[in-house]
């Protein structure tokens, strides 16, 4: 069984976002959950448990200061491999509710890790990390960075990704997103962070 090795929080100056992401992979046999971060035990605003689909569009919304919609895209990895149709979920207490922030990844490609900051009622920047896919190995490879969002290109509070928190990135995709908006629990200059992983040898 292989652990992530770390996780890593972005310097926050307004509020933090809790940000729980669920990593799969079909390379091992066991399955197993660790968290990191401030406060990793907290509880979500927002939380898509884990799919069995790998993310392929991420989409979030706040008002008044906590998470209210979260919308995801996923994937099902066929028996052969490859990519099956796309299929949407809606999360939080106004799941249908417009978005602030999202981003869809193209045909051959998954979100292997994602970034954020809020303002004060507001989701926006968000950071999407974006590997390639490749149906013949049921691997990924890191392909591109992409920034959405009212102010796409502002400092982020947090960031994680499957490539930095596990020995076999190649193996890992993201397979659910939990996220809280926080403010006021702490300095101002912390941002939360946790991350959580699953490992498994069975199909997404």
């Amino acid at each position: 069984m292989t652990l992530f090795s770390n996780a890593t929080g972005f310097v926050g100056k307004l509020m933090g976002i809790l940000i729980l992401i669920t990593l799969s992979s079909n390379s091992y046999g066991e399955t197993w959950s660790q968290s990191f971060g401030l406060d990793p035990y907290h509880s979500l605003e927002v939380d898509s448990g884990i799919l069995d689909y790998v993310v392929t569009g991420v989409g979030v919304r706040a008002e008044g200061g906590r998470i209210t919609t979260l919308r995801i895209q996923g994937r099902e990895i066929l028996e052969n491999g490859e990519l099956g149709p796309r299929r949407m979920f809606y999360f939080g207490r106004s799941p249908q509710h417009a978005l602030e922030v999202w981003y869809e990844a193209g045909p051959y490609q998954v979100i292997t890790g994602l970034g954020f900051r809020a303002v004060p009622g507001n989701v926006t920047t968000m950071d999407v990390e974006v590997s390639q896919y490749f149906d013949d190995s049921m691997e990924v490879e890191y392909l591109k960075r992409v920034r959405v969002g009212r102010d796409p290109n502002h400092s982020l509070e947090v960031y994680a990704s499957t490539l930095d928190t596990t020995s076999d990135p190649r193996k890992t995709v993201l397979s659910g997103l939990g996220l809280r908006e926080y403010n006021g629990k702490y300095d101002d200059d912390e941002a939360l962070f946790s991350i959580v992983g699953l490992v498994s040898d069975d199909p997404l």
